[in-house]
């Protein structure tokens, strides 16, 4: 027989780390803007989304230091958020069948979801409305339907990742060698992203403190 595990911590830290994900993602945010100015500086020349070379003339020492520190300290924090999130996101999947109800999936689904492809664009999506529904079944017969959060959510956090597969220099893209369009398209995938962090945010507030009433009632 499963019992309930106690995910108020893992809540509680995931939330610190998701609140520091997102002033990093408004710090990143000016920064793509003066990434277009620079670029525009040099006619979007299109050695300047090559990994190896530079324009003739390149030179911009500030911009580079400043956008490489920021984002090294983005990449660490987001491993963070992955780790911390998984980790909330699998135990709360866990606790309702501990609480005696049944579960879609079996609830390592929680974490392997996230990395298969094409899977990972909805099945995610409708594990967290699963928590959000039974998590409150378990002690209340008054349940908040789920809202449109989780979908503002969702669909932020796919459509940001679809931009940044475009983006990121790696495989095939359609934007090709146009240096313009990445640039705007860097501006609007991190625009979307702060909006996808702080809904996210909403979104574990929100189901942590369906999980508090949940485990003081099975007590």
């Amino acid at each position: 027989m499963k019992v309930l595990k106690d995910n108020a911590n893992r809540s509680k830290k995931l939330i610190e780390i998701l609140k520091i994900s997102l002033w990093v993602n408004i710090v990143m945010f000016p920064l793509y803007i003066w990434q277009y100015f620079i670029y525009s500086k040099y006619n979007f020349d299109p050695l300047l989304d090559s990994w190896e070379l530079y324009p003739e003339g390149y030179d911009e020492p500030v911009f580079d230091i400043v956008l490489g520190i920021t984002a090294i300290i983005y990449l660490v924090v987001f491993i963070i958020c992955i780790v911390r999130f998984i980790k909330w996101f699998r135990r709360a999947y866990f606790n309702i069948e501990a609480a005696g109800l049944n579960i879609d999936n079996s609830e390592s689904a929680a974490a392997w979801s996230w990395f298969i492809p094409i899977y990972n664009l909805f099945a995610p999506y409708q594990i967290m409305k699963e928590v959000w529904v039974k998590t409150q079944k378990a002690y209340t017969e008054n349940i908040k339907p789920v809202n449109n959060l989780i979908t503002m959510w969702w669909g932020t956090w796919v459509v940001s990742n679809i931009i940044e597969g475009q983006i990121d220099g790696i495989g095939a893209s359609l934007l090709g060698e146009n240096v313009e369009a990445v640039a705007v398209m860097s501006i609007i995938s991190s625009a979307v992203l702060i909006l996808s962090n702080y809904l996210v945010i909403e979104v574990v507030e929100k189901v942590s403190v369906f999980e508090k009433a949940m485990f003081s009632n099975q007590k």
